[in-house]
């Protein structure tokens, strides 16, 4: 089963990081990156995915205030770098 993701973190190296790992694991298929969460909010308005790789700690709208607003659900794996979450 191939899993659509989607990457939503305001860190570019983390998002590249994200982003290499996805590509050798052969069951997950990126379909969008965002550098801050209002863009994965719009972009899920139109299309679904299966998983986020959600930071949660960003400027405007933190991770949790995205859950918060996401409409549909998919599956989250929050990435941090901060170790009190």
């Amino acid at each position: 089963m191939i899993l659509d993701c989607m990457i939503v973190d305001d860190e570019i190296m983390a998002r590249k990081s994200l982003g290499r790992f996805c590509e050798i694991c052969e069951n997950l298929n990126v379909v969008q990156i965002c550098e801050n969460a209002n863009d994965a909010l719009v972009y899920l308005t139109e299309h679904s995915v299966d998983l986020v790789f959600l930071d949660i700690e960003m400027p405007e709208l933190s991770g949790f205030d995205f859950l918060e607003q996401v409409v549909t659900l998919p599956q989250i794996i929050f990435t941090t770098s901060k170790a009190e979450y």
